[in-house]
């Protein structure tokens, strides 16, 4: 039986009512209505307070989501071609010495 409420049962049965509460309110109001807030405030935040156009804030956003984009790619890269033998510890490494960097 592959069916959601079977999944749902399963899920009930293997953890109970509680956390599976626990795990929808973690998703939909964290993810969804607490980054929707977010971004509802974004804007004005940036106009009034740090003077950004709004040309330029999308500018920033487009920047900020483009490693999260690349995700996939930086993914297969590092699955195809080991560095220094690894798949993935020295690109974890480099990320993380780049990330310190940009600190």
């Amino acid at each position: 039986v592959n069916s959601f409420p079977a999944y749902l049962q399963r899920l009930d049965d293997n953890f109970g009512r509680k956390f599976i509460a626990t795990l929808f309110s973690a998703y939909f109001g964290g993810k969804g209505a607490l980054l929707s807030f977010i971004g509802l405030a974004q804007l004005p935040y940036y106009k009034k307070t740090l003077g950004v156009t709004g040309r330029d804030y999308q500018v920033l956003g487009s920047i900020a989501v483009t490693p999260f984009a690349m995700k996939g790619v930086i993914g297969a890269v590092s699955d195809a071609i080991p560095l220094y033998g690894y798949h993935k510890r020295n690109y974890i490494i480099v990320v993380a010495v780049m990330g310190a960097m940009a600190c």
